[in-house]
């Protein structure tokens, strides 16, 4: 025969781990942790080594392997493991090199359109809108909170794209030749599991986290907003454009 103990003996809160149990239960965390940890150390030093020569070259004040390391450590394992692909470290190499060959010297002032670059970059190019993607559809689901996703600036079936409005990073979306400089985007969030807001952030190889809200939400709203996003500039299709991160779960 079962007995159930009395009420007041089942509701009775339970004690705090002793410093000894709190010790345990760490090393045993540690001990499980330890090859992960140890292998985002290699990965992260060996890609770090991997760039040190185009970073010397970088005009002062510009990226260090400092930055670079910390940027790295930002970076889920998966995006880790990612960044180690053969084509991942010629982008970065492609990145920095971009760096290398631009200018230093600070644009002085009374700077006229021709200096800002060419007509290209300081004039938006009207497209046909297009859902380039739509959560409610992607196969990742809805935006989980605090977690970092990826998007470009052309249409991916996997991320809920509408089709027929550019397949590749050679889409229509650009200046002509795929490559623009920002994006004009309507970004709607619905389904929200708690008051939040939604950040986007330009793709960096150094945080993947934004600040500033472009977007505020409550449960039981569907809300709009309009902003404009940098994109990638060079033609590297393994990169991501811009990150969008929800503080609360949505869609």
């Amino acid at each position: 025969m079962a007995v159930s103990a009395p009420a007041q003996e089942q509701h009775m809160p339970q004690s705090e781990p002793t410093q000894s149990e709190q010790a345990a239960a760490f090393d045993n965390w540690l001990e499980q942790a330890g090859p992960r940890i140890a292998w985002r150390n290699d990965t992260i030093n060996a890609i770090v080594q991997r760039m040190a020569p185009q970073l010397a070259q970088l005009p002062e004040g510009g990226t260090t392997a400092a930055d670079l390391a910390m940027g790295l450590h930002r970076m889920s394992d998966g995006q880790l493991q990612a960044a180690t692909a053969h084509q991942q470290l010629l982008d970065f190499e492609a990145a920095i090199n971009q760096g290398v060959a631009a200018p230093s010297a600070k644009i002085a002032g009374g700077v006229d359109k021709a200096g800002l670059g060419d007509g290209s970059n300081l004039v938006f190019v009207p497209i046909t809108p297009c859902r380039i993607a739509d959560s409610r559809k992607a196969d990742e689901g809805k935006l989980q909170r605090n977690v970092v996703r990826s998007y470009y600036k052309y249409p991916i079936s996997n991320h809920g794209a509408e089709s027929g409005c550019g397949s590749d990073h050679y889409s229509s979306i650009g200046n002509g030749d795929g490559i623009s400089p920002a994006l004009a985007l309507t970004v709607t969030a619905t389904q929200a599991e708690g008051s939040g807001h939604l950040s986007i952030k330009p793709f960096s190889f150094f945080s993947s986290f934004s600040e500033t809200s472009v977007l505020n939400f409550r449960p039981g709203e569907t809300i709009a907003n309009s902003t404009v996003v940098a994109a990638r500039t060079m033609d590297a299709p393994n990169l991501p454009d811009f990150w969008i991160t929800p503080s609360q779960p949505c869609t």
